[in-house]
């Protein structure tokens, strides 16, 4: 399910009413702009479980191609029986409420940003494990991004289909024109989201 609903993207354009090829049209734009911001930031916006084929390096860490990892289902040495790693429970903090929590410890203590630790070196392994997602704290942030870049491809379909229509040629608009797609200053304030790893 993406981020962002063709409801929400209703009501951010002030409740414009869409046809049901609309929609259908609408939601295929929501979806590929939330891919093009993905591979922007080469991570998944929503978790998604991944298997690969991985190789340990000289310390004994996998690096995987989805981040951030959130759980690791199954570890499997090629040529071994499957195991599945122990599960750690985060310890119990007394907090104060707040408006918002960041937890950035994951259940396993063998997860490490854009990995997980094994111990054995130039070890290949078969990897089954949760990722993306879980950027919570900029939620707000990217749906709006989301939105305001739907919106854009939305507009100007519904203008270019006018103009296609149209029985006579049309004034030039003294308005400058709106590009589709993600332009450098939407995606400026993501940079910082931005997973730097590249992939194998």
């Amino acid at each position: 399910m993406a981020l962002v609903t063709v409801d929400d993207l209703v009501e951010y354009m002030s409740d414009i009413s869409l046809t049901i090829n609309q929609q259908a049209a609408a939601q295929l734009i929501l979806d590929a702009t939330q891919q093009q911001l993905e591979a922007f930031l080469n991570r998944p916006l929503e978790q998604v479980q991944v298997r690969e084929k991985v190789r340990t390096d000289h310390t004994g860490e996998c690096v995987l191609s989805y981040s951030p990892v959130q759980q690791i289902l199954r570890v499997t040495a090629l040529n071994a029986t499957p195991t599945n790693p122990d599960e750690v429970s985060p310890a119990v903090m007394q907090v104060t409420p707040a408006e918002r929590v960041i937890d950035l410890q994951p259940l396993q203590n063998n997860i490490v940003p854009g990995g997980f630790f094994i111990g054995r070196a130039w070890t290949w392994y078969v990897v089954e494990y949760l990722a993306g997602g879980h950027i919570n704290i900029y939620q707000d942030m990217i749906k709006l991004g989301i939105l305001r870049v739907a919106a854009r491809e939305m507009t100007m379909n519904h203008d270019d289909v006018l103009s296609i229509k149209d029985d006579f040629a049309r004034e030039p608009a003294n308005a400058a024109e709106l590009r589709k797609g993600w332009q450098p200053e939407d995606l400026a304030p993501f940079e910082r989201l931005r997973r730097r790893t590249v992939y194998r």
